[in-house]
This record gives structure tokens, C-alpha cells and sequence, in this order.
């Protein structure tokens, strides 16, 4: 089996924060202006986060592809679970970290807490669907039991049912 190896390389090249006038000021002196997308720490946090999310469906795809032929390659389908957890997990710490960099970037500290506080409520809103979908799942197959129980007549007393 061929093996793969992926190399992510994300270049920030934001510069100074200067650039030279195109065709130079009233008083023709050539001064460089300043530059209102270059520099300063927040346009550096959000030209990053830029980046960040622009490479980050690669490298899903990757993780997701490496994940989904663990079973066929290992043999191991309890193996792929645990792996497909873990990477759930951190994809949803991930998650959390971008948008309280994100709120840090727009806000600082408040923007920060709130980005928190949105990341965590996107998680946990995850975690109460997939509790749903579970109990879901659980009534139905308790429902199809009992009627197969029926068609089978274990359930007991012929009279209940009749």
C-alpha cells in the first residue's frame, strides 16, 4: 500500500503595515500612506484566521479520508470508532478555540468570552441532538420488539392482546 505524505505549509505575508502611493501625493514627495489592511495585531489575527479557514477543508479531508479506510486497513471496527471519537472530539475543541480566536480578533477579551460562549453553545447543542437521535433510535427498536414479540406470541397471556 502506497503511503501519503501531506505537508501544509500557510504563509502570512501581511507585511509592514506601509505601502508607497500609487501615483504619489498632492506635494509629490513619494511618502509612503499608511495602510489600513496591513498591520496592527488584529488584522494579523484575522488575516490568520483567514488562512486558518481556508486550508481547514483539506485538511478535513484528509483526517475524514485516514479515518473512514482505518477499519478496511486494520480490521478493527472498534479501533475506527474510538479514532472517528477522538477526532470528533477535537474537531469540536477546534471549533470552539476558532471562535473565541475570532472574538478575540474582533472584540479582545469580551469578544473573546463571547466567542467562548457560542462555541460551547454550538457544542452542546450538538450533544442534545445526537441524545435525540439516540433515544430515537432507542423507542423505535423497543417498539419493534414488542410487535415481533407479539407476532411470535412470547409475549404471554394470549388474552392481552386479543
Amino acid at each position: 500500500m502506497a503511503q501519503r505524505e501531506y505537508v501544509i505549509r500557510i504563509v502570512n505575508d501581511a507585511g509592514n503595515g506601509k505601502r508607497k502611493t500609487v501615483a504619489g501625493d498632492d506635494d509629490n514627495t513619494g511618502r509612503t500612506a499608511q495602510s489600513t489592511q496591513g498591520g496592527g495585531k488584529r488584522n494579523a489575527a484575522i488575516t490568520g484566521l483567514v488562512a486558518w479557514r481556508t486550508v481547514k477543508p483539506w485538511i478535513n479531508q484528509m483526517a475524514t479520508h485516514q479515518l473512514n479506510v482505518a477499519s478496511i486497513r486494520d480490521g478493527s471496527t472498534e479501533l475506527a470508532q474510538r479514532r472517528q471519537f477522538g477526532y470528533q472530539i477535537a474537531t469540536q475543541t477546534i471549533g470552539v478555540v476558532e471562535s473565541m480566536a475570532a472574538g478575540f480578533a474582533v472584540g479582545n477579551v469580551a469578544g473573546a468570552a463571547i466567542g467562548l460562549a457560542v462555541g460551547l453553545g454550538h457544542t452542546l447543542m450538538s450533544y442534545a441532538n445526537n441524545q435525540q437521535i439516540i433515544n430515537e433510535r432507542r423507542n423505535l427498536e423497543n417498539r419493534s420488539l414488542q410487535m415481533n414479540y407479539i407476532r411470535a406470541g412470547a409475549r404471554g397471556s394470549r388474552a392481552s392482546y386479543e
